[in-house]
């Protein structure tokens, strides 16, 4: 689905323009930027991937398509993702399931080890809920992990 065999499209005028919008919003405010694609090979396609790249380089902004195959704008980073249709999602492809949610959530957050400076807050004063939080998680979630 990520092949180059499908016809350009364009992001249409009023998402643009939001995009736009939001973008220098958060560059006003010295908020970091950054566009993702998660794996979807009922709604997404080259063309697709193509029209979002392009309107990230001209706002010169990051993003990251975790579609198989899809190239990224992030140097040195290349997504090892490896969705199995049948297993990781809800409906054979447009929405992840809680094992493709904990791939995608592993190569982003791989992503953001290797190209941003994030410290690690467990256990910092001041970060109790994250802690909590953390725990939460683990009790409900964590549990299914593989």
């Amino acid at each position: 689905y990520m092949s180059k065999n499908t016809a350009p499209v364009e992001i249409d005028r009023l998402t643009k323009a939001c995009l736009k919008y939001f973008v220098a919003m958060c560059q006003r405010k010295n908020i970091e930027v950054m566009l993702l694609s998660i794996p979807c090979p009922k709604s997404w396609n080259k063309a697709k991937h193509d029209a979002v790249a392009a309107f990230a380089k001209t706002e010169g902004i990051t993003y990251l398509d975790l579609n198989p195959g899809a190239s990224t704008n992030v140097p040195g980073f290349k997504s090892s993702l490896n969705i199995d249709w049948n297993n990781d999602t809800k409906d054979m492809g447009t929405h992840l399931n809680i094992y493709g949610a904990f791939k995608v959530t592993d190569i982003f957050g791989e992503f953001l080890q290797k190209t941003r400076q994030l410290p690690d807050r467990r256990g910092a004063k001041g970060y109790e809920q994250w802690d909590q939080f953390l725990k939460e998680y683990e009790t409900k979630i964590g549990k299914y992990r593989p």
